[in-house]
């Protein structure tokens, strides 16, 4: 994978959950459910028992083969979280920061699977329910999404969620990231341009580290604020490192200045040295050190990922089609 300069930040603590009392017993007609052979053969490596809805709800809007589609997953009680997210990617401007410009992201589609733990009948009416009252109440959202249902009571099988999300997205590009994660704004010449649609599908110049030809992914750095009561005398850094200590932050423990994110690499930078903002789960290196944000720091050109392990988690913008599941 080659390596893309972005920032992406944690949403989820700034938000409210869903109150789920607030749903009816009623729903519409439903999408039917793919046949057990159909999710057997699509999805061999899932648990079963296991069940598939693909496009539960199918937004209105028009999408086109070149657009960008954010993929997620998520679960009935982070409709809110999926609501900010989409707030921030259909904003004026949508680009991420690469080297000296931005890389324009059409503010496309969202791809999300949703999960559904309970095999009660009565659970899923609810939540269904809630579903259709929270898309009803945000049509701008409603017209921008598919959801595709999924209901299984095995839990954190994370890379089936992601793979039906990125299967059933209708455009040929995606960014994959958690639905709790925030993607920057920046504004420069290159967001009108369509270079990285021709860096992840292989047809433009080559970059560093890629084949003449061959796709790849443009791998989305992700970073998140130290804890409030970690303060400076106890981030213990390395002259030239970044500190990779951190955990997911608290509400409560968010300070007020930082409900605004840098939205550039200048930005964050001095973020970084401070020890104000880390890379993200810094406590599992495995995940997201193969990144090299050591590097990533020193540099404003694109580079191959080298370390890579088979724990490697980025957040990734990538053809729909040709990459591994």
């Amino acid at each position: 994978m080659i390596l893309y300069l972005a920032l992406l930040f944690p949403l989820s603590y700034l938000l409210p959950t869903i109150n789920q009392e607030q749903t009816t017993t009623t729903i519409p007609e439903q999408p039917k459910p793919l046949s057990r052979l159909e999710t057997t053969k699509l999805f061999q490596h899932a648990l079963h028992p296991f069940q598939l809805t693909p496009f539960q709800h199918r937004g209105k809007r028009e999408v086109k083969e070149e657009e960008l589609t954010l993929t997620t997953m998520i679960t009935i009680d982070r409709l809110e979280t999926l609501l900010t997210l989409f707030h921030k990617w259909k904003g004026t401007n949508h680009s991420f920061y690469a080297g000296n410009g931005c890389i324009n992201i059409f503010i496309g589609p969202i791809s999300a699977t949703l999960h559904v733990a309970s095999l009660s009948a009565n659970h899923l009416i609810t939540t269904l329910a809630t579903l259709n009252n929270f898309l009803a109440q945000h049509q701008d959202l409603s017209s921008h999404l598919d959801i595709h249902l999924t209901i299984s009571p095995y839990d954190r099988q994370f890379n089936l969620w992601r793979n039906i999300a990125r299967y059933y997205a209708r455009s040929d590009y995606i960014l994959m990231i958690d639905v709790d994660f925030m993607p920057t704004d920046i504004y420069t010449k290159w967001m009108r341009t369509k270079q990285w649609r021709q860096i992840v599908s292989g047809k433009g110049r080559a970059i560093n580290g890629q084949k003449p030809g061959k796709k790849c992914g443009l791998v989305v750095p992700a970073f998140e604020y130290a804890p409030a009561e970690l303060t400076a005398s106890k981030r213990k850094k390395t002259p030239g490192k970044i500190e990779v200590k951190s955990r997911m932050v608290k509400k409560d423990e968010m300070p007020e200045k930082h409900s605004h994110m840098p939205e550039s690499k200048a930005q964050l930078l001095p973020l970084l040295s401070t020890g104000e903002v880390l890379m993200f789960h810094g406590k599992w290196k495995r995940g997201h050190a193969p990144t090299d944000y050591d590097r990533w720091v020193s540099t404003d050109k694109m580079y191959k990922v080298e370390e890579y392990n088979f724990n490697y988690e980025p957040y990734v913008i990538m053809a729909k089609e040709g990459a591994p599941w």
